[in-house]
């Protein structure tokens, strides 16, 4: 989970050799789980990865419809890394779901 989160908070930074050293550290700690254990774990990664996805599509949508509401978006985005909301993918879920839920309370499909 916590390479998840860095995946989402991370800048253009040259960390490419960081990524492959989780992902083999995560293949490791998958091959000494039971197949309950594994299960569980890759629901969490693939929940994570919708919400990853989720965030990218919600910023996608936003950039084509100009650029004053790609500036809200980003400034929104801002405010939530201030506040903690984007420490953990559950918090990042949340986060998501509010900004949908201010997003239909004004209208702004």
């Amino acid at each position: 989970m916590k390479g998840i989160h860095k995946e989402m908070v991370k800048g253009k930074q040259p960390t490419h050799f960081i990524r492959r050293a989780r992902i083999a550290q995560g293949a490791l700690d998958m091959k000494e789980l039971d197949e309950t254990a594994k299960q569980r774990e890759s629901d969490k990664v693939e929940k994570a990865w919708r919400v990853v996805r989720d965030i990218l599509q919600e910023q996608r949508s936003v950039k084509t419809k100009g650029l004053r509401s790609n500036f809200r978006f980003q400034q929104q985005k801002r405010r939530l890394v201030r506040e903690g909301k984007f420490e953990s993918v559950g918090n990042v879920a949340v986060a998501l779901e509010e900004w949908r839920r201010e997003k239909r309370l004004k209208g702004l499909r």
